[in-house]
């Protein structure tokens, strides 16, 4: 019963197995089979060294050749340990003593190994009193297990000071108390006098850079600036350390960067050389500054490594001599640009500049091409006449009296005028040469004739334009006092008077305002005057009849160059009667139109060509808030506000309007905010103006809901009639073919049994066959009444069914089906697992598909059954599939959901499980469909609307 050796250690307390408690049974049982596996692992373990023995000599031979190996590392490193000039020790901190400590601490701190043997606190006690707290400040980290290291002074046996440098690794134990402390110490004396050394250097250094003002910048083998001096604010703006860490390409002139980098990668190889450069960079007020720098290569010295720009700011200087040359080249190009003459002479009748037209004027007549310090006394090519009308002129400038006049010349029979000026150059007070200038003023003189013309012409077709011109003298002048008001012809003519018949002061020009308007037109003209601003209005003025004319009047400020003050008001009056009469009659019509649209019960949106939106009303406002959460807006674009799944749909009607030029008309539906469909019916119609071309379209939408939910209304009730009607010829053909045999044949058998004289084996018989029919009647009436009772009105409460849950319960009420058949149900309800449905309903349908796999199973393979729901717009759909014999849809495809269809003879059934399905489906709102092939499966898909 038990293990020999448990047995063994049992009787020693029991005599007897007999004795044992039965509490005790259970636990020596287990104990028993413990016993016994650990004599098959003990005996598995001693075969198992049998094996590894070989291994085990020579693994130990491989442990002997390496334990050597390490005994000559051991004494190379012991060597090495004893002569190195750095201090490694090892110290207990539970016991406070020096485990190990090098040779070299003799050297470093003047005390032998046997002094800190001797006194573990000795390192400590020579630390000058000021450093003490290095040490102490440190105690945490240490504790903690984290690595440090820390810098303080002693002092030697000989009282020389001394800078050490430790690093200190502690170990803890596995409760985090710290037990021991390894670490090594170096001299670093030298190293801080050499640092100090240079702090101090580099202190004289930088004072002498902070006190220049030419910068200095230091740039690490990395791009990056790592020193700034000062007076790079003074330069730049910025302060060193915001410049420390950047590239200064970053603040380079686009158009420098290339050089400054090409000078850059040519001067990084070539040490202890210096080139120079001139380029922009950027101020931190955003202002290019020109800077001059000489960048010299110091990488190779290694108290440096950087390269060394030595930089100053010549913005001003550039600066200067740019507008200098842009003096000049826009004075060259001034006297250039033009078609005038300008020249100038000397005493000695010498040339001293001239500009281009002149140059080219002279080369045309003379021949020859002038430069300066020719003489231009006698010009081949120009008359001895022209010569001797100018002397006068030039003899009076020279002598100090500038000369303004004009000339006529006759050229190749055309009049040539010129206006030509001459100014002495005076230098100390004295006259040292002329400067001329002569332009051809043949075209003025032309257009002062074709003026007087001109304003005849004007006056004529401001007549026929009822268009006229006024002018207000603002100041006082030769010519004009304080508002005088000067008035065109066609002025008098809109105000009801004959030119000159009327006194135009502004007095009367007011009094001529009608009497509403004339403080509007007072302000406008006062706002003008006070903003030196054009004004542009539409007011009325009466006539001397009473007549009432709309005018548009135009006024602008002349202001004197001189004084910078306002000269005068200049504008022009417009007769607008007629086109007034018109808007309004048009903004009357509009507001008609708009008061129209307003209340009807149709949204209206109007369009142009690029589906921007130009006008709309206000159901169209509520319609846009509804189907897109958006307010419509003029400018939009029409289809930037519909929602995505709309965006396609809707640019392709359009389109096709828009290329066609027909009306086109649709119903759509969308979901409001409610969450209730709308239904509207969409009118989109192309308008066109007078002359045929297409302006744009207009959309209209009604809501037609209403009437849409009384068609579906009206097609669900025919869907339901004429289901009802093939439910009716089903159940007659039921009742006709069903209900017959079993009653003709209890009819037959009632006559046999009726016949005199028949003997009691036939009788018997009857009787038997009686019954039979009877029950035969019986299970078509019970049919009969399942299907009704799926087919009547649903009183059941419908509720949320979980499709796990009604796995779940069917898979417990034919566990015995599945495990004897070996069923496998695969499910993914991962897209949705619940629907709001009858649970009954659900159940059956569910319990009808699953158990009719099981039924119609492969002989050779176990049923494996998936099923599978999802969301599919608005639908849950679920599908069902299985590799069971299958169906052959080619022949009984349209039988498939047929009451009593069998397509499988050799397997017991009724023909009712599918049919069932449908109908249950059918009223719960849903549709079936099948898939099947013969030694293929079957899959079946459900869909509910929800």
């Amino acid at each position: 019963m038990f293990n020999k050796l448990l047995q063994r250690q049992i009787s020693k307390f029991y005599g007897n197995i007999d004795e044992i408690p039965e509490k005790s049974l259970e636990l020596l049982k287990i104990i028993s089979e413990s016993y016994d596996h650990n004599e098959r692992d003990r005996s598995m373990l001693e075969r198992s060294i049998e094996i590894s023995s070989g291994e085990l000599v020579e693994l130990n031979n491989k442990l002997r050749k390496e334990t050597v190996e390490l005994k000559k590392t051991h004494n190379e490193l012991n060597t090495l340990f004893e002569n190195i000039d750095d201090v490694f020790f090892t110290v207990d901190i539970i016991n406070n003593k020096i485990l190990q400590i090098s040779p070299s601490c003799e050297k470093m701190y003047g005390h032998t190994i046997k002094d800190f043997y001797a006194n573990p606190n000795l390192w400590f006690d020579v630390i000058i009193e000021k450093d003490k707290h290095i040490i102490q400040s440190n105690h945490s980290v240490m504790n903690a297990g984290k690595r440090f290291t820390q810098q303080y002074r002693i002092v030697r046996q000989d009282k020389n000071l001394r800078y050490i440098e430790t690093k200190i690794t502690p170990t803890l134990n596995e409760n985090g108390i710290l037990i021991r402390i390894d670490g090594i110490s170096t001299d670093i004396t030298e190293r801080k006098r050499a640092e100090k050394k240079a702090h101090q250097s580099e202190v004289r250094f930088r004072k002498l850079v902070e006190n220049s003002h030419d910068g200095i910048a230091l740039l690490d083998p990395n791009g990056k600036l790592n020193y700034v001096s000062p007076s790079a604010f003074n330069i730049l703006g910025y302060l060193p350390e915001e410049l420390v860490g950047k590239d200064p390409l970053d603040y380079t002139y686009p158009d420098d960067k290339e050089r400054l980098v090409n000078i850059l990668q040519g001067l990084f190889t070539r040490y202890g050389e210096t080139d120079h450069a001139i380029y922009r960079m950027k101020s931190k007020n955003g202002e290019w500054r020109w800077i001059n720098s000489n960048i010299t290569n110091m990488l190779n010295e290694a108290s440096i490594n950087a390269i060394v720009f030595n930089y100053e700011d010549i913005t001003e200087r550039v600066n200067a001599e740019l507008q200098i040359e842009s003096d000049r080249r826009n004075s060259e190009a001034l006297i250039n640009s033009t078609n005038d003459l300008m020249w100038s002479i000397d005493t000695k009748g010498k040339l001293i500049k001239a500009n281009k037209a002149f140059i080219s004027l002279m080369q045309l007549i003379s021949g020859v091409v002038f430069k300066s310090g020719d003489i231009m006394d006698d010009i081949p090519g120009i008359p001895l006449e022209n010569k001797k009308r100018w002397e006068p002129h030039y003899f009076n400038a020279f002598n100090g009296v500038g000369q303004v006049f004009e000339e006529c010349n006759n050229f190749n029979g055309h009049e040539i005028w010129n206006e030509i000026s001459m100014q002495p150059i005076f230098e100390n007070n004295e006259v040292t040469g002329v400067s001329c200038f002569s332009r051809n003023i043949t075209e003025s003189k032309k257009s002062l004739q074709h003026i007087k013309q001109s304003e005849e012409t004007m006056a004529e077709a401001q007549r026929l334009a009822h268009f006229g011109s006024w002018e207000l003298s603002l100041v006082e002048t030769e010519n004009n006092s304080l508002n005088t008001l000067r008035w065109s012809d066609e002025v008098f003519r809109i105000f009801g008077y004959e030119p000159g018949g009327y006194d135009s002061t502004l007095l009367n020009f007011f009094n001529a305002v009608h009497i509403e308007d004339r403080l509007f037109v007072t302000k406008a003209m006062e706002k003008a005057l006070k903003y030196n601003s054009k004004y542009n209005i539409d007011h009325r003025v009466t006539r001397p009849s009473g007549e009432v004319r709309w005018v548009r009047e135009n006024g602008t400020i002349i202001i004197d160059e001189r004084t910078m003050l306002p000269q005068k008001m200049i504008g022009t009056i417009e007769d607008i009667t007629e086109r007034k009469n018109a808007e309004l009659a048009q903004k009357k019509a509009e507001a008609n139109l708009r008061n129209i649209l307003e209340n009807t019960d149709t949204a209206y949106v109007l369009l142009d060509t690029k589906s921007v939106v130009l006008s709309f009303n206000h159901l169209a406002i509520e319609l846009s808030q509804q189907q897109t959460g958006n307010v419509i807006k003029e400018g939009v674009n029409y289809i930037d506000m519909m929602l995505d799944h709309r965006k396609a749909e809707v640019q392709i009607k359009i389109d096709a309007l828009l290329a066609q030029h027909y009306k086109i008309s649709y119903e759509t539906v969308y979901t409001d905010k409610k969450g209730k469909e709308q239904w509207l019916f969409v009118s989109m119609n192309p308008i066109f103006n007078d002359d045929k071309e297409l302006l744009g379209l207009s959309i209209a939408a009604r809501n037609i809901t209403e009437r849409k939910l009384l068609e579906l209304e009206r097609i669900k009730i025919t869907s339901d009639i004429t289901q009802r009607n093939k439910d009716l010829e089903q159940f007659t053909y039921i009742v006709s073919h069903n209900l017959r045999s079993p009653v003709a044949s209890i009819l037959g058998l009632s006559i046999v049994l009726d016949t005199p004289g028949i003997d009691e084996k036939t009788r018997k018989e009857c009787l038997k066959g009686f019954v039979s029919s009877v029950k035969n009647l019986d299970n078509t009436i019970i049919d009969l009444n399942y299907i009704l009772q799926a087919r009547k009105e649903i009183s059941e409460k419908k509720e949320l069914v979980k499709f796990e849950d009604i796995v779940s319960s069917i898979k417990e009420s034919i566990a015995n089906i599945i495990t004897k058949e070996n069923v496998k149900i695969n499910v993914d309800f991962s897209h949705i697992n619940e629907m709001f449905t009858l649970k009954s309903y659900l159940y059956s349908i569910f319990y009808n598909l699953i158990s009719n796999s099981i039924k119609y199973r492969k002989t050779t393979d176990s049923p494996v059954i998936e099923i599978i729901s999802k969301r599919v717009d608005k639908k849950i759909v679920i599908v069902f599939s299985d590799n069971c014999i299958g169906i052959d849809m080619k022949e009984h495809g349209d039988k498939v959901f047929g009451l009593y269809k069998r397509f499988h003879m050799n397997i017991e059934g009724k023909g009712m499980g599918l049919y069932m399905v449908k109908t249950q489906v059918e009223t719960l709102g849903g549709k079936v469909g099948i898939k099947s092939e013969v030694n293929h499966g079957t899959e079946i898909t459900l869909e509910f609307e929800t």
